[in-house]
C-alpha cells in the first residue's frame, strides 16, 4: 500500500520549523498553521482552511478493477479523477501485484543503507554522478530555496548515457549503487523494486490518461 497523508507533510514542516534555525522565523508560521490543520482534522471540524472533511479524506483505490468488468474499470477511472481533481489529491493504492514482503525488504534495506558510516555513503555521493544519481546528506538539497531536512539516495531508471540532444537528456544514465562488500544485495533489490513499481506506474498512467479523457496509451 502506498501512503501519502497531509499529517506527515505537516510533521515534516514542523521539524524544519524547529530545527532549521536560519529560517526559523519563516517556518514558525507554517508550523502553527499545520498544527491548526491537524487539530481541526482530529477533532471533527467541518472544514480545514476552506476544505471540507470529505475533501481532506484520503480514499483507497483498488487497481485490480483494471482487470474487472468495463463498468468496474470505468468506476476506477472516475475514482482517480475525483480524488485527484476534486479531492485531497492523494490515495492509498491496493490491488497491485507487488508482493507485501518486497515492501518490508526494501524498507529494511533503506534503513541499513542510511545507517552506513558517512565514509561509505560518500562513495556514491551524487556530486560524483553527471546524471544526478546517488546519495545526498541532510540539508544539502533545497526546495523553494529552503534546505530539506532529509538525507536521500536518488535512483532512477538504469540507462546508458545519451550523447548530444536536448539538455534534459543529461539525466539519462546509470545509477550509483553500494557494492556487495559495503551492503550485500543492495543493487539487486533496488533494481527489482524499480522494475516492480515501474509496472504499477504504467498501469496508473493509463488510468490517469483516461481520467483526463486522453487515449489510454
Amino acid at each position: 500500500m502506498f501512503r501519502a497523508a497531509t499529517w506527515h507533510r505537516c510533521a515534516a514542516l514542523q521539524y524544519k520549523a524547529l530545527h532549521v534555525r536560519s529560517i526559523e522565523r519563516r517556518f514558525l508560521t507554517t508550523w502553527r498553521r499545520c498544527t491548526a490543520v491537524q487539530y481541526r482534522a482530529r477533532h471533527g471540524h467541518a472544514t480545514v482552511r476552506g476544505f471540507s472533511m470529505a475533501q481532506m479524506h484520503v480514499p483507497t483505490i483498488d487497481l485490480a478493477q483494471m482487470h474487472g468488468t468495463p463498468s468496474e474499470y470505468a468506476a476506477l477511472v472516475e475514482s482517480v479523477r475525483s480524488c485527484c481533481h476534486e479531492g485531497v489529491g492523494f490515495f492509498y493504492l491496493v490491488g497491485h501485484d507487488v508482493e507485501p514482503n518486497l515492501f518490508s525488504q526494501v524498507e529494511e534495506m533503506a534503513k541499513r543503507a542510511l545507517r552506513l558510516p558517512a565514509s561509505a555513503k560518500a562513495k556514491i555521493d551524487k556530486r560524483n554522478s553527471p546524471y544526478f544519481r546517488g546519495y545526498e546528506q541532510a540539508f544539502s538539497e533545497k526546495t523553494g530555496g529552503i534546505p530539506d531536512a532529509r538525507e536521500q539516495i536518488d535512483t532512477w531508471s538504469e540507462l546508458q548515457p545519451v550523447v548530444g540532444g536536448p539538455m534534459y537528456r543529461r539525466l539519462l544514465g546509470p545509477n550509483q549503487f553500494f557494492d556487495d562488500a559495503t551492503l550485500p544485495g543492495y543493487k539487486a533489490l533496488t533494481l527489482q523494486w524499480h522494475e516492480r513499481l515501474s509496472g504499477v506506474a504504467k498501469s496508473l498512467l493509463e488510468v490517469f490518461s483516461l481520467a483526463l479523457e486522453l487515449p489510454a496509451d
